[in-house]
Order: C-alpha cells, then structure tokens, then sequence
C-alpha cells in the first residue's frame, strides 16, 4: 500500500479533490464505495459524481512520503493548487488540513467555533444535545439511512441470525404419527422436500429423513 498524496479530479468540469492516506489505494475504494451509495461525507464531490457519473473521474498519487510528512505534503499541495486554479475549483471542504486529517485542531479554529456557537444560541438556534426526536423525524432519519453500507451490513446480519433462529426451531419440531404418513404421501404423488418443510414448518433435513426412515420409521 502506497503513503502519500493524492488526488481525484472529475475531467467534466476540471474540479480536484486532494487528500492524503497511509493506503492510498484502499482510500480510493472506500471513496467509490461511499460515492456509490451516496454517502459521501464530501457533499461537493457527492453531488458532482451523482451529476456526472462515475466515468469522468480520475485517481492519480501525486507525492509519495512517509506517514509523519503527510500533514506537511498534504497542506503545501492543497495551498499549490488553491492558489494556481482557485478554492472554488477543489471540492475540499476545508482548508484545515489538521481537521480533515483527524489531527488535533488549532486553538483559533476551536475559539472560532465556540465564538459561532454562542451566537447560534443567542439566536435561538438549538443544537439537538440530548433531544428526544419526534416520530415523523425518526422515520426520515430511518428511510435516509436505508441504502447507508454499513445499515445494509447489518440487515443481512440480523436477518441471516433470523433465519438461523426459525431453522433451529424447526429442527427442534415434532411430527405427530398423521403428519408423517401424510408427508410420505404427498411427496409420493410428486410434492417436493422444500414445499413439504415450508408446509409442516419443520426443517428441510426432517422431510428428507423422514421419506427415507432414518426416522420415524414406523409405516
């Protein structure tokens, strides 16, 4: 894996985004992915490739460095093209590299930030610290975050732990006498082992035991 700096332009309008990472090539993938989605936590570079596809982008590493350069390569590239093509033609949303990096963030960016604050709250602006969302709120958080990967990821988590929750209790069920002889009978004239098990709710594994008296022997 590559360290150092790189860059993603989209060839449709010549707008550059730069970053850095320890892994440029699994940064990248996890920037289609994101983009992909729709999740993107860059809302100028989301929105470009939502209007323009995927085809106009293009990946290149820049600068190769170790990881401790990375903050000091990533600002000089950033200030390089901010001051030859313009701020406006970057999709960075910041120019705090420290910020975007996960570094700690400069004391006046913090008191900038408080300052911003107290005026919001002035204003009567609330921040939603320890507020309790309404229903109809909750359900537009909920049906956002539906294609969201890592909700995706979950779902098929919990429904593949359901689905091994319904076979457990299937193969812990019991077949009466009746229904045995029924199910031989019906798979005699032609039904399937799947249609018998989802009929009986029973495991797919009794049907086929059964059918070939390895239990409930009896006839």
């Amino acid at each position: 894996m590559t360290i150092g700096i790189y860059m993603i332009k989209n060839l449709s309008d010549n707008k550059i985004y730069i970053g850095s990472s320890k892994k440029i090539e699994r940064r990248w993938t996890e920037h289609k992915n994101l983009l992909k989605h729709n999740s993107h936590p860059n809302n100028h570079l989301q929105n470009a490739w939502n209007k323009y596809g995927s085809e106009p982008f293009e990946f290149k590493i820049l600068i190769r460095c170790n990881f401790s350069d990375l903050p000091k390569y990533e600002k000089k590239t950033i200030d390089t093209y901010k001051n030859t093509i313009g701020w406006e033609m970057m999709y960075n949303i910041c120019e705090d590299i420290g910020f975007e990096l996960g570094h700690s963030v400069a004391k006046e960016t913090i008191e900038k930030r408080n300052i911003t604050r107290q005026k919001k709250k002035k204003e009567g602006i609330q921040y939603n610290y320890g507020h309790k969302q309404d229903s109809k709120t909750k359900t537009k958080i909920s049906n956002s975050l539906k294609n969201k990967p890592w909700t995706l990821k979950r779902r098929m988590a919990e429904n593949n732990k359901s689905q091994k929750a319904k076979d457990k209790q299937r193969s812990n069920s019991k077949l009466t006498r009746k229904q045995v002889k029924e199910i031989r009978k019906k798979y005699n004239a032609g039904v399937n082992k799947n249609n018998l098990a989802n009929q009986y709710q029973v495991n797919e594994r009794i049907i086929r035991d059964l059918i070939n008296y390895r239990t409930y022997k009896y006839k």
